[in-house]
């Protein structure tokens, strides 16, 4: 009973002496901000040049201020609405849906591609644009992307080769362990007792 009561005091004088200190360190804190703040706009006004820390700490303080304004407007807002249009509710936090969405055929048409052309070109298997030798039903596919990647795969394979590279570091080791080991033989599984 009395260890119960001993730790039920001590854990008491922690929580207050913890909330002390962290009301001591904010208004330390705030009381530094505050300074800093009132020497960046004494500077400021003075015209001379503000270093990175005052300009950090006006930009923080006018966004501050406008961060407040525009809750005051909001609250405004919410309470003219509350009073004037009887304060529906499902008007908080909705933004406005368009009621009539475009098709994908309209808004190609208002981007002035006409798509019976489209159409007729790929029926016919080429179209205009398409890269030489290259139909519309490979883009379509992937096939033309695919081919081109494996041609410039092999022209770096074919640099490399020319330069007498056989892999990257790693492959060269591989290489080199492989040839060390062939070198002494495979004496078994007993040859690592050896």
């Amino acid at each position: 009973m009395v260890a119960a009561a001993i730790g039920a005091f001590s854990l008491t004088d922690m929580i207050l002496h913890n909330r002390r200190k962290r009301n001591a360190f904010y208004n330390e804190q705030h009381a530094l901000y505050a300074t800093r703040l009132l020497e960046a706009i004494e500077t400021e006004k003075s015209g001379l040049k503000l270093d990175e820390d005052q300009t950090l700490i006006l930009n923080r303080e006018r966004a501050r201020v406008q961060a407040e304004e525009a809750a005051k407007e909001r609250t405004w807002g919410k309470l003219a609405k509350g009073l004037f249009l009887g304060g529906m509710k499902g008007d908080e936090g909705e933004e406005e849906v368009p009621a009539v969405v475009p098709t994908e055929g309209q808004v190609l048409e208002m981007m002035g591609v006409d798509q019976r052309r489209i159409l007729e070109a790929a029926e016919q298997g080429g179209m205009e644009g398409a890269g030489p030798g290259e139909e519309m039903g490979d883009r379509r596919n992937g096939k033309g992307v695919l081919a081109a990647i494996e041609e410039h795969k092999k022209e770096g394979e074919k640099l490399l080769e020319d330069r007498g590279v056989t892999g990257g570091p790693l492959d060269q080791v591989a290489e080199e362990a492989v040839e060390k080991i062939k070198e002494k033989g495979n004496g078994g599984w007993l040859s690592w007792g050896k």
